[in-house]
This record gives structure tokens, sequence and C-alpha cells, in this order.
């Protein structure tokens, strides 16, 4: 049963979230736009490339937010993936100590 699980059980997530992707893919092809989207359409106020337009105009927040994102995930990644994986497996045994030291460094 566990072999079973571990082959198959991990499809399950796709299968469940084929439900809100459907639910999603309904609401978009069925439901109608808001007056005022329809309304700045037609007086042609929406931008073509929204991205340039937040670049151009607020291009050191966004360049600061894309380094606070980088520097936290490093952060995290780098914490959980660095002490757990790399420190036990890669530089305990190049330095010859214990797994149990090389978590510790007690």
């Amino acid at each position: 049963m566990p072999q079973t699980f571990s082959v198959y059980g991990w499809r399950i997530l796709f299968i469940t979230g084929a439900v809100p992707a459907l639910i999603a893919l309904v609401i978009r092809l069925w439901g109608s736009e808001s007056p005022e989207w329809i309304e700045q359409v037609k007086s042609k106020g929406v931008a073509k490339v929204p991205l340039g337009v937040v670049l151009s105009r607020y291009w050191v927040p966004f360049i600061a937010l894309i380094l606070i994102n980088l520097g936290l995930t490093i952060y995290y990644y780098g914490g959980s993936g660095y002490w757990a994986y790399v420190m036990p497996k890669l530089v305990a045994p190049k330095l010859q100590v214990s797994i149990n030291r090389a978590y510790t460094w007690a």
C-alpha cells in the first residue's frame, strides 16, 4: 500500500487542482466584465504594455521589490536547504565529522 501511494498518490493533488481550474475557466469564459473596465477600454485608457508603464514610473520601487523577494527566497531556501542537506551530506564527510556534529557543530 505505501508503495502504491508513492507511485499514484501524488496525482491526487493534480486531480484536486483541476476542480478550481475548471471553475476559474468557466468564470473567465462566461463571466462578464465590469462596466468600469468596458468604459475604460472604449475610451482607449488601457495601456498596451502595462509592465512598461510600471517600469517607467516606478522602476526604483520595482527593483527594490525584486531584490527584497530575492533576499527572502535565498534566506528561506538557503537556510532550510543548507543546514538540512548540505552540512550533513556534503560538508561532514569532507571534514570527517559525524552527521550529528554537522547538525549542531557542538
